[in-house]
């Protein structure tokens, strides 16, 4: 199900980035990844105008959960020159909206 906050954010900055030329050849992707039978969504972020290898970085979530922050980082990091992953440490992007949930969430 798409969150509102979540859906109108992210079409803004996909209508930033792509008419912005600084971010015209940024790239990213979803990706599943399956740990032990559970279901994980990370996120890959490249800039395809850096044609060298380039560093790799994981990008791990707060305890928030995978969020918009940590995809946005993983993109930061990719207009810098790295390849990053915002990885999913909880499983199908679930995200908690308070603290309690974050809790257990971790355990």
């Amino acid at each position: 199900m798409i969150r509102i906050r979540t859906a109108v954010p992210t079409a803004i900055l996909s209508l930033f980035m792509t008419s912005t030329q600084a971010l015209a050849e940024m790239q990213t992707e979803t990706i599943e990844y399956t740990v032990d039978g559970e279901t994980f969504t990370g996120y890959l972020a490249w800039d395809d105008e850096f044609d060298q290898k380039r560093p790799g970085v994981l990008v791990v979530h707060e305890w928030w959960g995978h969020n918009d922050f940590a995809r946005e980082q993983a993109e930061k990091l990719a207009a810098s020159g790295y390849t990053a992953f915002a990885l999913d440490m909880y499983g199908s992007g679930k995200q908690a909206d308070h603290p309690d949930t974050a809790q257990k969430f971790m355990q």
